[in-house]
């Protein structure tokens, strides 16, 4: 239930949490050798950790009005959010994950900045260069178990030169 079945592949993106999202690949590929470990944080299943992968930034901006923070006598804001990618195949095997998890301890002058310009946060997952994948994005608001999800297909993410994407919503 509750986010696990939101992170699922193809299920219905909740909606309570609002954010966007900007993928941007490296633009060289890289692999690991047989004796290499992983990278930390790295949960690519072993069927694909000796493949050639590119690595992805992922940057998240999401709307802080919808985060519940808690307040303290002393002015903090309190929050836990939870962000997280799973990588698919396109019959909907995971490839491999990437969990964060911010603890927010906001000051009142940071929370009205971040009311403005929203939150933002990045992680960097591993995908195989060859291979048809989608990553399915989540956000979970610890503190009001509200949620927000959305899925890319994979392919659609367009290798550029730095500097040459777009803005940031």
């Amino acid at each position: 239930g509750g986010f696990s079945a939101a992170m699922a592949l193809g299920a219905i993106p909740p909606t309570e949490i609002v954010f966007a999202a900007r993928i941007e690949p490296d633009l060289s590929a890289g692999k690991l050798s047989k004796d290499s470990p992983l990278p930390p944080d790295s949960f690519m299943k072993a069927e694909w950790q000796h493949k050639p992968f590119r690595n992805v930034t992922i940057l998240y901006y999401t709307d802080a009005h919808k985060i519940r923070f808690t307040h303290t006598p002393d002015g903090i804001r309190h929050g836990k959010v939870e962000f997280v990618g799973v990588l698919y195949t396109g019959d909907g095997q995971i490839v491999n994950s990437i969990e964060q998890t911010a603890q927010l301890a906001i000051s009142a002058d940071r929370y009205s900045e971040i009311l403005v310009s929203g939150l933002h946060v990045s992680a960097k997952i591993a995908v195989p260069v060859k291979g048809n994948f989608f990553l399915r994005l989540g956000i979970h608001d610890q503190n009001s178990d509200e949620i927000g999800a959305l899925e890319i297909p994979m392919d659609q993410v367009k290798l550029e030169a730095p500097g040459a994407s777009s803005p940031a919503p």
